[in-house]
């Protein structure tokens, strides 16, 4: 009987076991058998993403890391280096967005730089090219022959162009367009430029779009400071100035004749026969009497007055057919 006891003993605690003969249940066993842990390793190689890794094999010193639809990677198109951003390559930005692009210490509230890529089809767009010179080009890119370059100011205030970094005093005026030189050597520099090319009708043309020629100026040059020289035109040929339109001729004679070319400024009249006088009435009247000339081609006697409106030439005797010089300068 106790060899059959010690039989069964023997055997529980070879199975882990032993029966507790006090609670008659049976209890740990003193002899653990040794049992092996649950797998936590990765199971793919490289990791998975599941699994906490990235699944690339590789990845670029300082490359910016994106998801490219199967693993966490990077490259050398864009890099941070912890401080900057770095493109190596182009970079296309596609937006119909009317605020695409917002530059600013406050982002899109008023900002530095904005762009607006809301036009429906856009052919046209601007080129800023850099040089190891001493110069930058913005250059108009389009499909077409011929674009223009718009400059739109806000309010009254004009486009500004100078040659100094310096904040010049320049108070907002209604002028459109302001140049200044401030270059210490302005003797041998030019605040503006034009050169045209061979076969142009004209180098220059200022017009007015106002519907009165007397709300404004077509052209103003005003220098302040004393100088010997204020106004220089150089050119190989002639220069014409004056108004487009002649001035009306009147009490002249039978048929006088207004020679071509002839304006408010001055010009060349003939008188028609049997004239006993002539009276040219500007174009557009002075609003100061002006500084006017007036002389006979053969040097016969006659008198004349100048108003803001006309000159009125009296003849001394008969001076029929005879041409008429006159040159005005302009008091306003």
């Amino acid at each position: 009987m106790k060899k059959t006891i010690s039989f069964l003993l023997a055997t529980l605690i070879l199975c882990g076991s032993f029966v507790d003969v006090h609670a008659g249940t049976l209890a740990p066993s003193i002899l653990s058998s040794p049992v092996a842990a649950p797998s936590t390793g990765p199971t793919t190689n490289p990791v998975s993403i599941a699994e906490g890794g990235t699944f690339a094999t590789s990845q670029t010193t300082n490359g910016v890391n994106y998801f490219d639809g199967t693993r966490i990677t990077s490259g050398t198109a864009l890099t941070f280096t912890g401080t900057a951003f770095a493109m190596t390559v182009p970079q296309t930005i596609t937006s119909t967005n009317a605020a695409c692009l917002a530059v600013g210490a406050n982002g899109a509230t008023n900002p530095l730089l904005s762009l607006n890529c809301s036009t429906a089809s856009v052919v046209t767009g601007l080129s800023l090219l850099g040089s190891s010179g001493a110069s930058v080009t913005l250059q108009v890119t389009s499909n077409t022959t011929n674009t223009a370059l718009l400059l739109l100011t806000k309010g009254n205030s004009p486009v500004r162009a100078s040659n100094t970094s310096a904040d010049v005093a320049m108070p907002p005026t209604d002028d459109t367009f302001k140049l200044r030189n401030l270059s210490a050597t302005a003797n041998n520099s030019s605040a503006f430029v034009y050169e045209n090319q061979t076969g142009r009708t004209a180098m220059l043309a200022v017009r007015s779009l106002s519907a009165s020629a007397a709300s404004g100026d077509f052209f103003g040059y005003t220098y302040t400071a004393a100088a010997a020289t204020r106004f220089i035109y150089a050119y190989q040929g002639h220069v014409n100035l004056g108004s487009v339109t002649v001035p009306t001729v009147s009490s002249c004679g039978d048929t006088p004749a207004t020679a071509t070319g002839s304006n408010d400024m001055g010009g060349v009249i003939t008188e028609g026969t049997v004239a006993t006088g002539c009276t040219i009435t500007f174009s557009v009247a002075y609003t100061n009497i002006p500084a006017c000339t007036v002389s006979s081609e053969v040097g016969l006697v006659f008198s004349y007055a100048v108003s803001t409106s006309a000159i009125v030439v009296t003849n001394v005797g008969a001076l029929s057919s005879t041409k008429i010089h006159y040159t005005c300068k302009s008091n306003d």
